[in-house]
């Protein structure tokens, strides 16, 4: 009895759905008004591999750094930011033509407070996006990006011509 329940849990565990680009999306949209969406998407992404999954590495980076906005002991709002940014970073570093990567890192750098100091990239991810975006293949992630560049205040009304 002991045997087969271990076995259908271990089945269980083995069939379960990872979670999909598109999940990790919705909930990295929603994670910087909503904590349970940003602590929920930290806990499903917990043990990702960078190296085999850029990109929902570079999610669990930019969902550590929200986590700040949810902590109020100073220490540790900034022990998580710089934890998130050093991942994201590392990622971008070894993926850097990936748009997805670097609009994770344009939407977290224009949304940061200056006086952080984490704003060296934001002109030139942008001219990276603006330029890209037309070829991306994945029509969720072209909608998201080109949102997201419509609407920033960073992106003149030139660069927003050229948005699909």
């Amino acid at each position: 009895m002991k045997f087969t329940a271990l076995l259908l849990f271990m089945v269980a565990i083995a069939t379960a759905s990872p979670l999909s680009l598109q999940e990790i999306r919705s909930l990295y949209l929603r994670s910087h008004k909503d904590e349970a969406s940003c602590s929920e998407l930290l806990k499903k992404l917990q043990n990702i591999d960078p190296l085999k999954e850029p990109v929902a590495a570079g999610y669990k980076g930019c969902a550590t750094m929200m986590m700040a906005n949810y902590t109020y002991n100073p220490a540790r709002k900034l022990s998580a930011f710089y934890e998130g940014r050093d991942l994201l970073e590392n990622v971008i570093q070894k993926n850097s033509e990936n748009p997805e990567l670097r609009y994770l890192r344009y939407t977290i750098q224009t949304n940061v407070p200056s006086f952080i100091g984490y704003n060296k990239a934001i002109e030139s991810d942008k001219k990276f996006l603006i330029a890209q975006v037309n070829n991306l293949s994945d029509a969720a992630l072209k909608k998201m990006i080109a949102d997201y560049l419509r609407h920033s205040e960073r992106v003149t009304g030139e660069e927003k011509n050229k948005l699909p």
